[in-house]
């Protein structure tokens, strides 16, 4: 993140809801968060090792029952 960065591109980066972000922000549509907030290569790759993390990680083990 380079000091230039935007506060909307911040909460972004930080996940914060975009319902939130519009309360903090002042917006009263959406409208303004797709023209404010900017997909950073962060975001880019948090949401690919998140739906990577879906998709290929193995389940966890059932714990074995004594018998």
């Amino acid at each position: 993140m380079t000091p230039g960065t935007p506060p909307a591109t911040v909460l972004l980066i930080l996940g914060v809801a975009e319902r939130a972000v519009m309360g903090i922000m002042g917006w009263s549509n959406s409208a303004m968060a797709a023209r404010y907030q900017h997909l950073t290569a962060q975001v880019r790759r948090d949401i690919a090792q998140r739906v990577g993390g879906l998709l290929w990680d193995s389940p966890p083990e059932k714990p074995k029952s004594a018998s």
